[in-house]
């Protein structure tokens, strides 16, 4: 195997990941929480709307709407950590070594 080769393949391949992984970032994606949260995040896990349907809001039950805020989100970060290790794993295929 040509170590010149492989060394130009591997630069290509983080080009093309930082690039992926940029655009990624910079794109919105929209969650919705049994129907009462929306939330939109950029990939780089920046909050850019939330929205709260105003059945939700009790000024007597704060800690309701305190939780399934928090829940919402959650879910909406742990889908784009997903989103972003499928990238990753798309663009960078398992490279076998000869003899390893």
């Amino acid at each position: 195997m040509n170590f010149q080769n492989l060394a130009n393949q591997m630069k290509k391949m983080q080009r093309e990941m930082e690039k992926k992984l940029a655009e990624f970032e910079e794109k919105e994606y929209q969650y919705e929480y049994k129907k009462l949260i929306k939330t939109t995040l950029k990939g780089n896990l920046r909050i850019v709307k939330l929205e709260i349907n105003k059945d939700l809001i009790d000024p007597e039950d704060p800690d309701t709407l305190q939780d399934m805020v928090t829940e919402a989100i959650n879910e909406a970060l742990s889908d784009l950590e997903k989103k972003r290790d499928e990238l990753s794993n798309s663009i960078t295929p398992s490279i076998k070594f000869p003899g390893f």
